[in-house]
């Protein structure tokens, strides 16, 4: 098994951009949310626990390691980053306390992953993922 991505296989260049958005923005959401911590966070949500900032890291973290695994052409990277996704979602509303249209782009995002990765016709990433 190769250790690097398949050099003969190309993605399309809005699907690569977006999984390098989608690293980046979780990744600085998740140091923000360390660096910040429990107090600093509910000075914008107020009555977010400790164990809920600790599944809002995780969560963002879990998503910037699929959309990486989705670089590398793994599939289990997009059905983790659903997964993740709706987890979020289902956090953000009934345990934070945010309302459906606040979160809900979460969600979009996995469906313009799954758009952006089946888009290109013969050209298109999903069937390249392993």
């Amino acid at each position: 098994m190769s250790r690097s991505p398949d050099s003969k296989q190309r993605r399309q260049g809005f699907l690569t951009a977006y999984l390098a958005l989608i690293i980046v923005a979780n990744t600085v959401t998740a140091s923000v949310y360390l660096w910040a911590g429990a107090e600093g966070v509910r000075k914008s949500v107020p009555g977010i626990t400790d164990g809920m900032l600790s599944v809002l890291v995780a969560a963002a973290l879990a998503n910037a390691v699929c959309a990486s695994a989705l670089l590398w052409w793994r599939k289990w990277g997009f059905w983790g980053f659903a997964g993740s996704s709706v987890a979020l979602f289902a956090v953000n509303v009934f345990n934070v306390g945010f309302a459906v249209p606040t979160v809900w782009l979460g969600l979009l995002a996995v469906v313009l992953l799954y758009l952006l990765l089946r888009a290109g016709g013969k050209d298109a990433a999903w069937p390249k993922l392993r």
